[in-house]
């Protein structure tokens, strides 16, 4: 599990447990028993739950925490400012099935696209990292913590680098073919010096395109090494 949603899930399992502590001990007693529990409680679950809320509220990445009834039971600012949460639901079916598989699996991943009304600044593609918060195998089971990061961009350049390579590769074979027509002729035409030279001119040539392509191919290469992150947080504002 990546350190980040380490954190986001820890974090939501420790909230929503100190929440279901909190709510436990403001419920009255039975009538036939004590007088009402709240002088019984512990501020420091209250504590635990607001500093909890606090941290992931203040998370750039996106988090939404989806119970098994697919009801949002806690999404951050940077969630709810990308329009994908309304009141408790989610708005984005991509989203849902995440959740909805995480919570049978224990652990999902997938990439979501976002309608553009939504993110308001076009359409958008999210890396969705969904992990069940609780061990137990059956659906149900307990809620989804779902972690959006931005791939857009990512994304872009990986579609760009696969067009690329396969150009590059298709226009390798013609100045590699070239060459090697090229070496023959020179062998067969070694009595020829002005024969000679013109294919020397022209293997010149070949070599040069070959050499570019080189060059391109490696600085492709050096473009795509400094980024190791799959993507950046996707915050909403």
């Amino acid at each position: 599990m990546e350190p980040l949603v380490a954190l986001v899930a820890g974090l939501a399992t420790g909230l929503l447990l100190a929440l279901t502590v909190v709510r436990a001990r403001h419920r009255p007693v039975d009538e036939g028993g004590a007088a009402n529990s709240r002088g019984q409680i512990d501020p420091r679950a209250d504590q635990e739950a607001a500093l909890a809320r606090r941290l992931v509220d203040l998370m750039d990445p996106a988090v939404v925490v989806v119970g098994p009834d697919d009801a949002v039971l806690l999404a951050n600012p940077s969630a709810r400012a990308l329009g994908v949460v309304r009141g408790s639901r989610l708005l984005v079916p991509g989203l849902l099935e995440v959740a909805r598989e995480a919570q049978s699996a224990g652990t999902r991943r997938a990439d979501v696209s976002l309608p553009g009304d939504l993110v308001g600044a076009g359409p958008h593609t999210v890396g969705v990292h969904g992990i069940r918060l609780g061990s137990a195998p059956h659906r149900g089971a307990g809620p989804v913590a779902l972690v959006l990061q931005d791939v857009t961009e990512a994304r872009r350049v990986e579609a760009v680098r696969r067009d690329f390579v396969a150009n590059v590769g298709h226009e390798l074979k013609t100045p590699v073919g070239a060459l090697a027509l090229l070496a023959e002729a020179v062998q067969g035409a070694a009595d020829d010096p002005e024969t000679v030279q013109r294919f020397a001119a022209r293997m010149s040539h070949e070599a040069d395109r070959l050499a570019r392509l080189v060059r391109e191919l490696i600085d492709l290469s050096r473009c795509r090494r400094p980024s190791r992150r799959r993507g950046g947080p996707l915050a909403g504002g």
